[in-house]
């Protein structure tokens, strides 16, 4: 299953998450929609992790960086790894 079918199923199920951990696509335009996607299951106060986020993986890097941007979230680099939380209510 795709990560974006996945995530699909994840939400019609009703699941919520705490921490989801993206390593699937690599291009831009495929990591930008599966964070769109998980970002929808998770609960207020989690969290995304992501995989690759470095020089050789370019797409990842602006994925990570626009969507953070987009929805004015803090983006914490580390590690090859990022990390962008889910504000625990609005303006928060």
């Amino acid at each position: 299953m795709t990560s974006s079918a996945a995530s699909h199923l994840l939400l019609q199920l009703g699941v919520r998450a705490d921490l989801v951990y993206l390593d699937a696509g690599h291009q831009e335009a495929e990591v930008f929609l599966d964070l769109c996607y998980y970002f929808n299951l998770l609960r207020p106060g989690g969290a995304l992790l992501g995989d690759d986020y470095i020089a050789s993986w370019p797409g990842v890097v602006a994925a990570a960086d626009g969507f953070a941007a987009r929805r004015g979230l803090g983006l914490m680099p580390m590690a090859e790894k990022f990390l962008i939380r889910k504000p625990l209510a609005a303006g928060t």
